[in-house]
């Protein structure tokens, strides 16, 4: 069995876009003093930026449990998936720039009653990817060709770095 969580350093950037966003949006929405189309759409924004910023701190207190039973998060929404009742892992990758080179990954494990999504931010990742993979390959669950060759490129790039 092995826990894992986000670490507080790897939430502080998200923190930050969550704050900056809704100073950003707050500002001229209290300037305005009025109440019509713009000010709706910036309150939209302004509600976008808070939910991201909620997120997050959802992310800083769920710890993540992997066992020889299963995964499950432990925290305000708290989810647990056997690994016999894993239906579909996905594992996607999303690129801060044109060249592919910078970005994080993000591993959804899908049960019969919801979902549990992790992203690489998470400590230990690549041991929490390697033993979910592993879980399901035994099980016969084979994972959709988005899936394949994101591990693929993962693991490439962490035997470059290595």
């Amino acid at each position: 069995m092995s826990v894992h969580h986000y670490p507080p350093h790897s939430l502080l950037a998200d923190y930050a876009r969550a704050g900056v966003g809704i100073v950003i949006t707050a500002v001229p929405l209290i300037a305005s003093g009025s109440f019509g189309v713009v000010a709706m759409i910036i309150l939209a924004v302004m509600m976008l930026f808070l939910v991201y910023g909620l997120r997050t701190l959802l992310r800083q207190f769920t710890q993540i449990d992997v066992s020889e039973i299963g995964i499950r998060s432990i925290g305000p929404v708290a989810r647990a998936i056997t690994w016999d009742e894993v239906r579909k892992v996905s594992l996607r990758y999303y690129s801060t720039r044109r060249d592919r080179q910078k970005g994080w990954l993000q591993l959804s494990v899908k049960g019969p009653k919801g979902s549990i999504a992790l992203d690489s931010q998470l400590d230990d990742f690549p041991t929490v990817l390697e033993t979910i993979f592993r879980e399901v390959s035994e099980r016969g669950i084979s994972p959709d060709q988005t899936t394949l060759e994101n591990l693929k490129l993962y693991e490439d790039n962490r035997g470059k770095a290595a």
